[in-house]
């Protein structure tokens, strides 16, 4: 609306304002498998085709989060996306509307690891096949990975860890000999190798 002196002819611009729509998003980011909460998460939702952000927030300590925002040009579509440390992120598609909800439960991130190596008697050199080589976690116990020596004494285990630890017990048995066990770095590619003593037998 513009006010203006009455005139025999009048030009006068009018500026409209594009009207918006508000809209409320609300849900909850929680961990799959154990439903526990997630605090501090970022949950933000954009426009599947341009890519415009529409919102930005985080969850609270009971891992719930609601954000209200405006939009002129209305979408048909909101992709929401909740993305926290140690976790994968995850996404949704949903359809625009005034009231939305939108629930995320997000898997811990993992980080794939290589270990690999050679195990051989000590007293010839020779490769030993068929030896069972493991892998576990120095503090809990939580085995990793297992393998087996191929004929020329070789094992590789490829494995996947949600949490990493910083060092990894691995450990090589033999019936024929005795046990060998290292604790090593943990890292995508673990190499150690063992040599085994010859299993003995006390006699009296």
């Amino acid at each position: 609306e513009v006010s203006t002196g009455f005139q025999p002819s009048v030009t006068e611009d009018v500026t409209l304002e594009a009207a918006s729509v508000e809209a409320t998003v609300s849900g909850a980011v929680t961990e799959n498998g154990t439903g526990d909460p997630i605090e501090g998460a970022s949950v933000t939702g954009t426009r599947p085709d341009g890519g415009e952000q529409l919102f930005e927030t985080t969850t609270s300590s009971d891992g719930s989060y609601e954000v209200t925002f405006e939009v002129a040009d209305e979408p048909s579509e909101v992709e929401i996306a909740a993305s926290a440390d140690g976790f994968e992120m995850g996404s949704n598609t949903v359809a625009f509307s005034e009231e939305i909800a939108a629930d995320f439960g997000l898997s811990p991130s993992t980080t794939q690891a290589t270990a690999s190596g050679t195990v051989t008697s000590e007293d010839t050199g020779d490769p030993i096949e068929g030896a069972s080589v493991t892998g576990t976690r120095p503090d809990g116990g939580e085995q990793l990975f297992e393998a087996t020596t191929s004929s020329d004494g070789t094992y590789e285990a490829t494995f996947e860890v949600a949490d990493e630890p910083s060092e990894v017990t691995i450990q090589a048995d033999d019936e024929n000999f005795e046990s060998g066990e290292q604790v090593v770095s943990f890292g995508q590619q673990i190499t150690t190798d063992f040599s085994l003593q010859p299993a003995t037998t006390e006699v009296t």
